[in-house]
């Protein structure tokens, strides 16, 4: 037999074992696979029944999409405001650094957020936060500042 034949009768074999299974070849894949769609942190943060709830209107200062390395200016925090929470959702794997002034957190991209940073700030500010990612990342931003309970 020859490789030319062989190789034939290997494409027949593959071709066969696809169509018994239902593949076509519109349906194939023939390529890398795509990217896991990005979920929304604030999807999760407003969703009671996540274990990831904050709460059901939270006031996010920074709820961008974007691709690779940014600074985002936050709006100004609201009275009573102690720390600035930063939830990032990215694609493809790989790592992150947020920064905050001199602070920072790192993590590893997920298509839903992993973890989160909080970084001390003060009632009125207007925080910049610099995301440090591949170019090639798609990224979800979301900055929930929270507030420092009143004395009563």
């Amino acid at each position: 037999m020859t490789s030319r034949v062989r190789a034939f009768a290997g494409l027949v074999v593959v071709m066969a074992g696809l169509l018994s299974t239902g593949c076509t070849m519109e349906n194939a894949s023939l390529g890398s696979p795509t990217a896991p769609a990005l979920v929304d942190p604030l999807t999760e943060l407003t969703d009671a029944s996540s274990d990831r709830f904050v709460s059901e209107n939270p006031h996010a200062v920074i709820h961008e999409r974007g691709k690779g390395s940014q600074t985002y200016a936050a709006t100004a925090l609201p009275a009573q405001s102690t720390k600035l929470t930063v939830y990032i959702a990215c694609v493809p794997s790989g790592p992150f650094t947020v920064r905050v002034g001199a602070q920072w957190y790192s993590g590893h991209c997920a298509e839903r957020f992993q973890n989160s940073g909080g970084f001390p700030v003060s009632p009125g500010d207007r925080p910049t936060v610099r995301l440090e990612i591949s170019d090639k990342a798609q990224t979800w931003m979301v900055a929930v500042p929270e507030e420092q309970p009143q004395d009563r």
